[in-house]
């Protein structure tokens, strides 16, 4: 789950670039309200998955990888899709409340993707 954090900051700040870069208004609306669900996103994983576990010592300065930052919004929603779907089935998801919130993610991400896709939006 670390990991999955890490790819949504990252995917967030790929979102911000393109947020500050675009000259759409419409885009740049887009990717200021992307940045705000993925800050939720990840806040919600923090908060049920570490800390209501007692794992809030996992959280370090790295937590921004820059390995997982790119221009390409698309393989980027592409890999966090693929990741959430191995975590679902490989970890412990024992909690359903958990599972559901990691789902939602996914059926969001699947959304972007679907959008971005359609659009040839920022694909380099």
């Amino acid at each position: 789950m670390y990991e999955l954090m890490q790819r949504l900051i990252a995917f967030k700040y790929a979102c911000k670039i393109h947020h500050w870069s675009t000259n759409n208004y419409s885009m740049h609306l887009l990717f200021d309200r992307l940045t705000e669900h993925v800050d939720d996103w990840t806040d919600s994983i923090a908060e049920c998955y570490f800390m209501a576990n007692g794992h809030k010592d996992v959280f370090k300065s790295d937590i921004l990888n820059p390995k997982y930052i790119s221009d390409d919004l698309i393989k980027t929603c592409t890999d966090v899709i693929s990741f959430i779907e191995n975590a679902v089935e490989n970890e412990d998801l024992n909690e359903n409340e958990f599972r559901k919130r990691v789902e939602i993610i996914e059926d969001r991400m699947n959304l972007i993707y679907g959008l971005n896709n359609n659009e040839k939006i920022y694909r380099k």
